[in-house]
Order: structure tokens, then sequence, then C-alpha cells
């Protein structure tokens, strides 16, 4: 189950660690279902939310050590962002990693939070072929998602389009090695 934590009280902005104790106290319940129903939760860093970068995640997995605790690394969220210090960013989150998700995009302020578009892999300025050596070299080999939120026009069309840059990204990474 993938979880965006948007809020953990409205005096605190996103990322700030003074809301890891909140936190935490909420995980710490729905961590105990979790381990009756064999059930992940995965962090999903989100633009503007309180867990809104990848160090946030770690830090709350580090301090909870919890095998249901994993997280989810969305390309678009870390592009977003910064988008900066990829390698370093897998590195620290690789040992709670379960899920991975890319997208295209672009800098653009007519885009999602006025920040960056979210658009089809074959487009845009976000290097998902990086991203994906990347999550290789760290030896990530879970689920990789596409992320098409709110992309518009023909759905069908723009995840056909996906899957075949994503397959041939695969195979120039398998040349590669």
């Amino acid at each position: 189950m993938e979880l965006a934590i948007q809020s953990v009280g409205m005096h605190l902005r996103p990322s700030d660690p003074a809301g890891d104790d909140i936190a935490v106290k909420w995980l710490e319940k729905a961590l105990k279902i979790c381990e009756r129903r064999n059930i992940d939760i995965l962090l999903y860093t989100h633009l503007s939310f309180w867990i809104e970068r990848h160090e946030d995640a770690v830090r709350l997995c580090r301090r909870m050590n919890h095998p249901n605790l994993g997280i989810v690394f969305c390309g678009y969220h870390w592009y977003a962002v910064d988008g900066t210090n990829l390698p370093a960013t897998l590195e620290a989150v690789a040992p709670y990693l379960k899920q991975a998700n890319l997208s295209g995009s672009r800098r653009n302020p007519h885009g999602f939070g006025n920040v960056a578009t979210i658009e089809p892999l074959d487009e845009g300025e976000l290097d998902n072929f990086a991203l994906l050596g990347q999550l290789k070299k760290i030896g990530f080999n879970g689920m990789i998602g596409f992320q098409g939120w709110s992309e518009g026009g023909d759905a069908y069309s723009k995840l056909s389009r996906s899957l075949r840059a994503f397959r041939d990204m695969e195979r120039r990474l398998e040349r590669r090695n």
C-alpha cells in the first residue's frame, strides 16, 4: 500500500523533521495491522506534501526499522522537488526500496503544482534512461510502474508509447552491461 503523508500538522512545512513523532505514532498503529495481514506500507514522497523528499522517507524507515515499511521511488516527485543528486538519493533509499515509478516530465509552470508536467516516458526533460540505469546499479529488481496521473488525452496511446519507451530503455541497458 502506497502512502503519501500530506500533513502531520497545520504548522509544519514539507520535510520538517518536527513532524516525525506524529508520523511514527500513526505508522506504529498502521504497521501492527500490516503485520497481521502481511501488507507493506510504502512511503510515497510527493511534491508539497509533508513527506516531500526521499530523505524524509529514509529518515522514517531508519527510525522505525520495520520489515513492513518501505519506500516507493517516484521519479516525477524527485524531479519536481529538486531533481538533483540521483545516485546519492537512490543509494540512501536502496535498503528500503520496494517499488519505483517513472514518468516523462519537464519543468513548466503549467505542470502539477506549477512546477513540472507529467508526460509519457518518451517526452520531457527528465532522463528516465539515467534513472533506470541508477536503479539497476543499486541492484533494484522490484516493480517499476508508470505514472500518468492527469496527463489527459488518449490514455491507451500514451500508455502504449510509455511501455515502448520503457522496453527500449531496458534493451539499451542490457546491451551496455
